[in-house]
Order: C-alpha cells, then structure tokens, then sequence
C-alpha cells in the first residue's frame, strides 16, 4: 500500500482505521498508538501517527462509572489533541484541547476540570513550568489531577515531571486503554483523601483542621504543608495519601506491603515504588538526608513516622 510515495505497513489490519498524511520529511514530532496492536511504521521504521476507530469501544466503556468527568487536554499537536478527544468522548467523558499554557489558564479560570492531559514540549511556556504553577498553594485548581503525556520518557524526565507536582506520566507512544486506565485511577483518587480522613468538605472547610508533627503542620482542608516559618509546600495527591497513612499511626512501623496495599491505583504496583514514594514525601518534609528523623526506615519491617502527631484547628 503506498501513499504520496511513501510505503506503510500496518499491523493487524482487522479493523479499519484513518491514516493521518505527512509531507515526506516531515514527521509529526509527537506520536503514540491509540489502541493495543496497531503499528504504523514508514519506510525507515520510525512510527508515525494513526487515528483509529476505537474497535474495542464497547469493552472499555463497560468498566466506567456513571459519572462523568471534564478533561482538559493541553496539547499542540492538532492531530493527537483530535485522537484524544475523539477517544475519550466516545468514552462519556467531556474533554476540552487547548494548545498552550495560556489557553489552559484561561480555561481554568473560567470552568472546573476533574482532571489535566498535559503535554511537555509546548510553544512558549513548558509543561513543567505550567504544572509548577498549577500546584500554587491556594489556587482553585492546585489539586487537580495531572497527567503529562510526552515524548520525554527517560527516568529522570519522569521524575522531574512527578516531582514538580504530576501524578502521573505517560510516555509516547502510548496505549489508549493504558490512558483511559490511569485517568479513571486518579479520577478514583480524587476523592480519597476525604475517605481517609473522616471528613466531610464541610467540616474540613469550615473547621480548618490542622495535624501538627515535628515543625510541621497539615492543612487538612487544603492538602498543604506549613513550616515553621509559615511558608507553604504543595504536595501532590500520591503525596498527601501517603503523609496521611504515616498521620494515623505515628511511632507504628507500617510495613511497605501495608503501604503498597494502601496505595493502590496511586503508584506502580511493584516493591521498589514505596521506596521512591517515600523519598519524594522526604523531600518535601527536608527529612532526606543520611539519617532522617521524622520518617524512618526500619530495616526488613517498612516505615515510620518518629514523631507525635497532634490534632487540633487552625
């Protein structure tokens, strides 16, 4: 099959899909497979990008709860923003693209979204900066979910990425059902920290409950660190989960198979994912250094908080 003098191949060819053209030379920078088994594959190898039809639409839409979520996609490649709407309205979600940090912002002042696709390599301000901004201590949407979808998928691309406040990076390219698994887990975890806490927004709202250990103090409302010199340190949700398992059994050694429990749907499923877990929230509680003093690790019986925890209102 030949195109404009270009040879394809394609891979499982059960299903009919759209083929999205390129001038010879001219590659699209940003690519990704949109379901499990399709490979589109010019005459040097390098994958280009396909439109496909959702085949398996049915199967994936039967796992979705009934709600319905509002996504903004923040991408400025017009043929893979178009694929990701196309496949996650098919799917009942809402979505919404936009091509750069300013339209992002200015969507977000205007409308709430449950959750944000964003991309890295953006024109003007990078994604990294933008997600920076987005965790602002106090800003209306400094809790939403953050998922970087990019072309940068070294190890410490992703832990820049999770670092500055992601919750989750996917690398291209990527698989639809992959995607849509990672959103409804932090579509899941959105609501979490309420669940774990025993409170209502109500209450958490109204009350300003705040959890002191060590110089530290939790806004429990808000979902934010204070110093001691009242300075405040956004954490992500995975981050917040975690602080809040070592907040409800200070001075108990929890075992890093109650953490992975504890965690799930938050953190790759495997060991050493407690590990990095742990020493992001180490990070920001400035308790990484040889021996630290609040979170402990205990030899060959998991973690633990090392200080009292105190209880009270802001």
């Amino acid at each position: 099959m030949c195109f404009r003098n270009l040879s394809y191949s394609i891979s499982h060819c059960c299903h009919a899909v759209q083929l999205q053209e390129f001038e010879t030379g001219c590659p699209p920078r940003d690519m990704l497979y949109g379901n499990s088994g399709w490979n589109l594959f010019d005459g040097t190898g390098e994958a280009l990008a396909v439109k496909n039809l959702l085949p398996d639409i049915k199967d994936l839409r039967g796992h979705m709860s009934n709600s319905v979520a509002d996504i903004l996609i923040v991408e400025d490649e017009p043929e893979i923003s178009e694929l990701l709407e196309e496949n996650l309205n098919a799917l009942g979600f809402h979505t919404l693209a936009v091509p750069d940090g300013a339209g992002m912002f200015a969507e977000l002042t205007q409308n709430k979204y449950d959750l944000i696709l964003l991309d890295i390599m953006l024109p003007g301000e990078d994604g990294l900066s933008l997600c920076r901004r987005l965790r602002t201590p106090g800003a209306p949407y400094e809790h939403t979910p953050v998922i970087f979808l990019t072309a940068l998928g070294e190890l410490t691309d992703r832990v820049v990425g999770l670092e500055l406040g992601g919750d989750d990076y996917l690398p291209k390219p990527f698989e639809m059902r992959e995607l849509v698994a990672r959103i409804r887990a932090l579509l899941r975890r959105a609501a979490a920290p309420k669940a774990d806490n025993g409170l209502t927004a109500e209450r958490a709202g109204s009350q300003c409950l705040i959890w002191k250990f060590g110089p530290w103090r939790v806004n429990i409302g808000a979902r934010h660190l204070i110093d001691e010199h009242d300075v405040t340190v956004a954490l992500s949700a995975v981050e917040f989960r975690l602080l809040m398992l070592f907040l409800q059994q200070p001075q108990r050694i929890i075992s890093r198979e109650s953490i992975l429990e504890h965690m799930a749907d938050r953190c790759d499923s495997y060991d050493r994912s407690i590990d990095v877990q742990v020493s992001r929230l180490r990070a920001k509680l400035r308790d990484s250094g040889r021996n630290p003093t609040l979170i402990r690790t205990m030899r060959g019986d998991g973690y633990m908080l090392a200080v009292p925890v105190e209880k009270g209102e802001l």
